[in-house]
Parts: C-alpha cells; sequence; structure tokens
C-alpha cells in the first residue's frame, strides 16, 4: 500500500519541526531559557546552516553563552587552525537582532581557536 499525502511537502514540514525537551518541557514555549548550561556558539560566514539562523541559538541557552563567527565556509571555518588566513568576528553583547550584533561585532585576524581557548579556561 503507498501512503498519500495531500500535499508534497505536508510530512516534510511537520518532520522537519525540532524543540529541545528539557525536563520533559519543550524549551521553545518558554519565554526565558531553559537550557543552562556555558555555552561556545560557533558559526560560519559561508555554511549550510546559514549564520542568522544558527545565532537563533542564544536566545534558546543562558548560563555564560560565546557567539563567534568565523569569516571563511563551512569546513575552513571550523578547522582554521591558528596561523590560518581566515578571521572572524566576535562580540560580547548579545543582542536579539544577529545583523544588530555583526554591526557591533570586532574583526579579527586568524583563528577562533584563541577565543575559544580563552573562553575554555
Amino acid at each position: 500500500m503507498t501512503e498519500q499525502r495531500t500535499t508534497p511537502t505536508s510530512f516534510d514540514l511537520e518532520r522537519s519541526r525540532t524543540s529541545f525537551i528539557v525536563a520533559a518541557s519543550p524549551a521553545h514555549q518558554s519565554t526565558s531559557p531553559k537550557i543552562k548550561i556555558p555555552s561556545f556558539i560557533l558559526s560560519t560566514r559561508e555554511d549550510i546552516a546559514p549564520w542568522k539562523s544558527t545565532y537563533a541559538a542564544t536566545r534558546l541557552y543562558s548560563g555564560p553563552i560565546k557567539f563567534v563567527l568565523s569569516a571563511s565556509g563551512h569546513m575552513a571555518g571550523v578547522i582554521g587552525a591558528p596561523g590560518s588566513k581566515y578571521g572572524h568576528w566576535t562580540n560580547d553583547n548579545l543582542p536579539a537582532d544577529p545583523d544588530q550584533w555583526l554591526f557591533g561585532a570586532t574583526s579579527h585576524q586568524g583563528s577562533w581557536w584563541p577565543v575559544w581557548n580563552a573562553w575554555w579556561r
């Protein structure tokens, strides 16, 4: 027997909805973040997951959060070890709008790894 769909995307849209479950409560239903853990969030400028959508994670977590945007793409942005020709942006402020974050961010030459190392300690 073949499954019949009313629209070609109805099943796909339903499957694509995601949420974090914390203490049996969907995190997305709360106005205050329920995921309380120190978080270092690295995104890349040109990636499979657009950086503005990954920036939304800064609204899901509470606790110390560091968001860093790598200047290069998917692989080079993550693997960019110290001495890398690619740079990154940092901003300790986390406004709700990712464009505001980038406007207030500082551009840095080289790898983001030292930023992570300082955050980790």
